[in-house]
């Protein structure tokens, strides 16, 4: 009887040793973030928000969580530290700021001034929402009444909608009647908070926007973290903000450079960030800070006429596994295009080995994917290749390597498509290229976004007009990631031929290497391709003449 108690008494004991381990090991994979945004004056912001981003999305990927706060109630998370991570903070009508937190932080408080937004010359307030699938070509043109308040009515049968005020600088704003929500899927300089509003029971939607109720002077920024940061955090933290500022106020002045109809390209001035770069390295002594630095200056690399000493100086410093290449990983390639890849092939293995970022990884085996076809090394290049396309398909460059580095291109001229069929917008089901009975097939892969495309409209109804419809065919295939938008676009632009859809991310577009839009692809009548020619077939004149060729129009 003893001997069982004896036993009882040793099983709970692990029991709890066990208990108090997870805990611990819990408790040491998360660390604790304190954030407080404020205006130029130091108040805390009525609402304000922070976003969680995975670096191997980049800077501009949609986060995965979001949290909101206000100055009665700031912002305390609980997130994982096991892996670097990117911070978005955000507020209503405010630019947002970036930081870069390296794995191992633990308690964090964050307090952020953000800029205000820049003012677009005449700047025409639009409503979209969800009222209109957010399109911008269908936004409802909002009217200034005698109070200098800009109006909108919104026939919707929605009973509530979401909506921002667009035309405005690279971003957009919330309005100002309605309740601020945060947006949980931002992009880039997307909208962070959109407004919420009811019918309250009329037919309508009224919308208001107040422009006084926005400062549009030019605030300055700032982030700082408290005192128990770790020097090496609070370095890259403060490296990687600063860059992505300099980033934006590049774009941002780049764009009223061209609002001014001021002539000849516009020449940004890094000095300031080049010593305020200078000056945090000096700030927070650690390698870390200093690899930071360097990276933060290849961000900008043509700009700063940087060297192939520079590149490997880099490449050289900076370990296969270190998480600081997450800052952006795509520079990987900027530093190797700056050099011999040659040179650094085995760093560029180990990384692609060693790395624990899927997106570095990805970065890695796309430049082994390019030394190994500069050195023909086809065993190498099967290996590599299809390693990249199997294990990451859905790393960004895949249509590019496709289209360049297939050891089979999968669009040839006497060849067929290795897709023949795409999701009709005709209704439901598929449209198959086998089943039209047109012998001459146009493939149109375009977007509603896309500028080109929609220049390219008017030759594309030329063309529809000019052959024999017997003879010949267009199908646009949008890569829209909503097909909604095509209906919207159909009803300005008519496009009275075939239409399917296939989004940009997909499986088929990756592997058919399309990289951008418009592209068009010419098929004869066993659907084997004719032309990809894409500088032949975007030309209008060099297309019909290509027609008359199989038509016999000669």
């Amino acid at each position: 009887m003893k001997r069982i108690l004896l036993f009882k008494y040793i099983f709970v004991f692990i029991m709890l040793g066990m208990l108090i381990s997870c805990s611990n090991s819990s408790t040491s994979n998360t660390g604790k973030l304190s954030v407080n945004i404020v205006d130029e004056s130091g108040v805390s912001l009525s609402v304000f928000g922070m976003n969680l981003i995975d670096v191997n999305d980049g800077w501009f990927g949609t986060p995965n969580k979001s949290f909101m706060g206000s100055s009665d109630e700031h912002i305390t998370a609980n997130i994982p530290n096991e892996k670097a991570i990117i911070v978005k903070f955000i507020a209503p009508g405010y630019q947002p700021k970036y930081t870069f937190l390296t794995p191992g932080f633990e308690n964090l408080e964050f307090e952020v001034s953000l800029k205000s937004p820049i003012k677009a010359v005449n700047p025409n307030p639009v409503v979209i929402g969800s009222f209109n699938d957010f399109d911008v070509r269908s936004g409802i043109e909002m009217k200034q009444d005698d109070n200098g308040v800009w109006v909108a009515e919104i026939e919707t049968e929605l009973d509530t909608i979401k909506y921002v005020i667009n035309n405005y600088a690279l971003t957009s704003l919330p309005g100002t009647n309605g309740k601020l929500v945060i947006n949980k899927n931002p992009n880039g300089f997307e909208r962070n908070f959109l407004t919420e509003k009811h019918k309250d029971g009329n037919s309508v939607i009224s919308i208001e926007f107040d422009t006084n109720k926005f400062n549009f002077e030019k605030a300055s920024s700032l982030l700082s973290i408290g005192d128990n940061a770790p020097s090496n955090i609070e370095g890259v933290a403060k490296i990687y903000t600063r860059m992505t500022d300099e980033h934006m106020d590049q774009l941002f002045a780049a764009f009223s450079h061209r609002q001014r109809n001021e002539y000849g390209s516009y020449n940004h001035d890094f000095s300031s960030f080049l010593n305020d770069v200078e000056k945090l390295v000096d700030e927070y002594p650690s390698s870390e800070t200093v690899l930071a630095a360097k990276m933060a200056k290849f961000r900008f690399s043509s700009a700063l006429n940087l060297s192939a000493e520079d590149a490997n100086g880099l490449i050289d410093s900076m370990p296969a596994d270190s998480p600081l290449w997450m800052i952006d990983f795509s520079l990987l390639t900027t530093a190797l295009n700056f050099t011999e890849l040659e040179n650094q092939i085995e760093k560029v293995s180990s990384i692609a080995k060693e790395s624990s970022y899927k997106s570095l990884r990805g970065e890695a085996l796309y430049n082994l994917v390019r030394y190994y076809q500069n050195q023909e090394n086809e065993e190498k290049l099967h290996e590599t290749f299809f390693e990249l396309t199997s294990n990451y398909p859905d790393f960004y460059r895949i249509p590019y390597v496709y289209q360049n580095y297939a050891p089979e291109q999968p669009i040839a001229e006497g060849k067929p498509l290795p897709y023949n069929e795409f999701t009709s917008l005709e209704g439901s089901g598929t449209l198959n290229l086998y089943e039209l009975d047109e012998p001459y097939l146009l493939l149109d892969f375009w977007a509603t976004w896309c500028g080109p495309c929609i220049a390219a409209m008017p030759k594309l109804h030329d063309l529809h007009e000019q052959y024999d419809s017997s003879e010949f065919a267009i199908i646009s295939i949008s890569v829209d990631e909503n097909p909604e938008r095509v209906h919207s676009f159909r009803n300005e632009w008519e496009m009275p031929w075939y239409h399917a859809h296939q989004k940009q991310s997909s499986n088929v577009i990756r592997e058919m290497g399309i990289v951008g839009v418009p592209h068009y692809i010419l098929l004869g009548p066993d659907r084997t391709v004719l032309s990809n020619n894409q500088t032949e077939l975007r030309s209008g004149d060099d297309f019909t003449d290509i027609l008359d060729k199989y038509l016999n129009k000669n």
